[in-house]
């Protein structure tokens, strides 16, 4: 009920605008990174039994208020260069999930799990929130389940803490997993990540 219709982009350059008919749904300026547009209500305004005329303009015109300028060491070109998928969401869904590790050699590591999510009609109640995160070798590391007022921004929903941690490294390439599901009266998404324990520091004449 009230789902969302979005169009995943993973590459556009240098700048995007999406229309659906004559109706701009979107713009995204930045040729490297993936994006969403919600085409929900576009569509909505569309007759049902018409294929849909969705257009996307990408122009990567000289811009000298846009990084990368023609000084850059590759090249600049434009146009739809990954895939686009389309998406069909719940009206409240998880946008976001970023996992913060905090490690170093020879101690516990302590891992925070941030997430946002995507409602854009403002839906003010609780959402159920359940975390699982495995270790390398499909242990399971970590389980919790709460319910929190939805949120704007980023926010943690859960810490905690690896007694002994796999380190990461290329030799022993050790990645945990962490899955999250959110459920609402609007119905369910989920997302999985992985994430290495890495540690760097620069030492003194070292």
């Amino acid at each position: 009920p009230n789902g969302r219709t979005l169009l995943h982009f993973e590459g556009a350059a240098q700048q995007a605008e999406v229309w659906v008919g004559d109706t701009l749904a979107g713009k995204h300026i930045g040729g490297y990174d993936e994006f969403l547009i919600d085409v929900t209500d576009a569509c909505r305004a569309l007759p049902v039994d018409q294929p849909l005329p969705l257009g996307v303009l990408c122009d990567n015109g000289r811009d000298i208020d846009r990084l990368p300028s023609d000084l850059s060491d590759f090249t600049l070109y434009g146009g739809l260069y990954r895939h686009v998928h389309r998406l069909y969401a719940p009206a409240v869904s998880l946008e976001t999930v970023h996992i913060a590790p905090t490690f170093a050699p020879g101690s516990p590591a302590t891992v925070s799990v941030r997430a946002c999510i995507y409602n854009p009609t403002h839906h003010s109640g609780n959402v159920n929130v359940a975390i699982h995160v495995t270790g390398p070798d499909g242990s399971s590391i970590h389980q919790s389940q709460k319910s929190l007022a939805a949120w704007n921004e980023m926010v943690e929903i859960t810490s905690f803490s690896i007694a002994s941690p796999a380190p990461w490294s290329p030799d022993h390439p050790h990645l945990y997993s962490c899955s999250v599901t959110l459920r609402t009266d609007f119905g369910e998404s989920a997302t999985t990540e992985r994430f290495g324990m890495r540690h760097a520091e620069w030492v003194d004449h070292g």
